[in-house]
């Protein structure tokens, strides 16, 4: 007759460990804590202020070549349309 050992929960086993992370969850905790070249690049834009002014130089020719313009039209033109995601998809392809 086996010698059953009742003091023990069944499923469960005697050492108590953490989980080992996985690799992936290393190097994404690795990527999060290091700041990219585009988050330094938008840092010392915005600090010089040239961000803002990128910003407005790019509104205003937008707004000449009628740009801005098209996309108001293709909104008010596709808003009749119950698809909101074929409309965003539209904006974006055509803008």
């Amino acid at each position: 007759m086996p010698i059953l050992n009742h003091h023990l929960p069944l499923g469960r086993s005697s050492i108590n460990r953490p989980p080992t992370p996985d690799q992936e969850e290393d190097e994404e905790e690795e990527q999060g804590k290091e700041a990219s070249l585009g988050d330094i690049i938008n840092l010392k834009l915005v600090e010089s202020g040239e961000k803002e002014r990128l910003m407005e130089l790019l509104r205003e020719r937008l707004v000449e070549c009628g740009w801005r313009d098209d996309m108001k039209a293709l909104c008010r033109f596709g808003s009749s349309s119950i698809k909101v995601q074929y409309n965003v998809w539209h904006v974006f392809y055509y803008g």
